[in-house]
């Protein structure tokens, strides 16, 4: 079964000169799993993916990611 995920990832952005600022963005994942504990179980290891290798946010010094959305492919939550 497909599903979708929704990430808000608050970390840093840089423009390639050694500087980083703050950045929210959201990022759209889809995840295809047989059942919902495996699908909200893959969407965890995404996130971990997300905030171990994004930049993370000068002023906190961290990357959040929150998984804000995970639909099955008839839009159920």
């Amino acid at each position: 079964m497909e599903y979708m995920a929704i990430f808000g990832i608050d970390g840093g952005v840089s423009n390639g000169f050694g500087l980083k600022y703050p950045d929210y963005y959201k990022r759209n994942e889809k995840i295809y799993a047989d059942s919902d504990e495996k699908a909200f179980e893959n969407a965890l290891g995404l996130a971990i993916n997300h905030a171990r290798y994004g930049l993370s946010n000068p002023e906190t010094n961290y990357t959040t990611v929150r998984l804000l959305t995970l639909k099955d492919e008839n839009n159920n939550n």
